[in-house]
């Protein structure tokens, strides 16, 4: 528990320290890159594509087939 309680601009807390652990070592941003760069544009392109999407106007121009009467 904090010594003294810690004020933010949600208001003020008491903070409890439950447990540590090790930090994880990040990745070198070389080997990370190229998914990071297939997951940015795969975001970009979903966006245009919901873009596109969301501002069609979509007509049905053909017309239904005639029904014959027996």
């Amino acid at each position: 528990i904090t010594s003294s309680p810690v004020k933010s601009r949600l208001g003020w807390h008491i903070i409890k320290l439950e447990g540590r652990r090790d930090a994880q070592r990040w990745s070198d941003f070389e080997s990370v890159s190229p998914k990071l760069t297939q997951l940015l544009q795969q975001q970009k392109i979903q966006t245009y594509i919901d873009s596109v999407i969301s501002k069609a106007r979509i007509t049905d121009s053909v017309p239904a087939k005639a029904t014959k009467s027996p």
